[in-house]
């Protein structure tokens, strides 16, 4: 039994970054969280104290970087961890009765051109098909998709999302979710729209929900 999480950091190679999220993780206990926008260069593991961070970052430029906080608790559990670019790594954890393989993706912003946004659905496609065949495989992380209430988006996202239209992030994760029979889970479960931000503007009025994770229906997700 594990529990995991995407959190976009927005930066780890700022003084003392490291040990602020090490320190609000171990808060609240988290095995496993996908990280995006670590900003480090090139790739390898960092082992802190009670922790491991898993990261594939760009070789040359402080930009993007993805990755994963272990902590030491679960760190037996991890089989493999695989880089692809500095905006996609997976990673594949021992489970009780079937082992996970969990994409960590980070797809560019909305002003990005759609060349750049089709290149990363085709490599986030490639990552995903490399993952065991038999294992249980997850997608989460920054998609930077406003995923709509929309009819004809069920019921690979269901009408609990936070957003009245989607983006064309959005519209680029709806058909995506199809292909790999996966749900877009932040859009099912009901709840207040305080607890389905993912992302608040600097002026805190403007919030969205960005960050998601897509999964098989009827899997375990701990």
């Amino acid at each position: 039994m594990f529990e995991d999480r995407t959190w976009n950091v927005l930066s780890l190679y700022r003084p003392g970054a490291r040990n602020i999220v090490k320190q609000e993780l171990e808060k609240v206990r988290m095995d496993l969280v996908a990280l995006q926008e670590i900003r480090w260069l090139g790739n390898g593991t960092l082992e802190k104290k009670n922790c491991v961070i898993f990261y594939s970052c760009n070789p040359v430029r402080h930009v993007l970087g993805v990755g994963f906080y272990v902590n030491s608790r679960f760190l037996p559990n991890i089989l493999r961890f695989v880089l692809v670019n500095n905006r996609l790594c997976w990673i594949r954890v021992r489970g009780k009765f079937r082992n996970y393989s969990i994409n960590n993706a980070h797809a560019p912003t909305e002003d990005k051109d759609d060349e750049e946004k089709d290149n990363f659905y085709l490599e986030l496609e490639t990552a995903y098909s490399q993952c065991p065949k038999h294992d249980i495989k997850m997608v989460l992380g920054d998609f930077n998709a406003k995923v709509a209430k929309e009819e004809n988006n069920y019921p690979y996202a269901g009408r609990n999302g936070l957003h009245e239209e989607c983006n064309g992030n959005g519209y680029k994760l709806v058909q995506f979710a199809p292909t790999k029979d996966t749900m877009i889970g932040g859009t099912i479960f009901t709840l207040k729209n305080i607890h389905k931000v993912t992302w608040r503007s600097p002026d805190r009025v403007t919030v969205n929900l960005i960050d998601h994770i897509l999964f098989k229906e009827n899997i375990p997700l701990i």
